[in-house]
């Protein structure tokens, strides 16, 4: 096919090849796909022995303290403080320059995922459903 004096590429019959703009050689294009979604990553599942391990209680010298309140010693206990938490501690733990949070699950816990989630969550009412939506899945891996 002649386009401008230029012989471009034929299609195949899904349209999958293009010519390159500079070089001219053949491309295959995506299809279906964006290139933002070709290269995400997919979130790897979760076992038996992983949820477990991220439901656990931790050991009392790696607790979490919150200030003026108690002590956390796994997610579930998490949830049911975030949800009683004063606005004022949140912010105490969670603001532009730290996520105290974010920071303990990542290290104490060992839970990645939900580290990187939570990470940029600056209202307890994102954080909580984001917590709250990890340990309900956990606990549906080991029921």
């Amino acid at each position: 096919m002649l386009i401008g004096g230029v012989e471009m590429p034929k299609r195949g019959k899904r349209g999958n090849l293009r010519s390159h703009s500079k070089t001219g050689h053949k491309v295959k294009k995506e299809q279906g796909k964006s290139a933002a979604k070709a290269t995400r990553r997919k979130k790897p599942k979760v076992t038996r022995d992983t949820a477990r391990k991220y439901l656990r209680n931790v050991s009392p010298e790696k607790s979490f303290w919150i200030m003026e309140g108690p002590i956390i010693k796994n997610l579930s206990e998490l949830v049911r403080e975030l949800k009683i938490m004063s606005n004022h501690t949140f912010i105490y733990h969670v603001n532009r320059k730290k996520n105290d949070f974010a920071k303990w699950i990542q290290e104490v816990i060992e839970d990645k995922t939900l580290a990187r989630d939570i990470k940029k969550a600056y209202s307890k009412t994102q954080l909580l459903k984001k917590v709250q939506s990890r340990v309900k899945m956990m606990r549906k891996v080991l029921s």
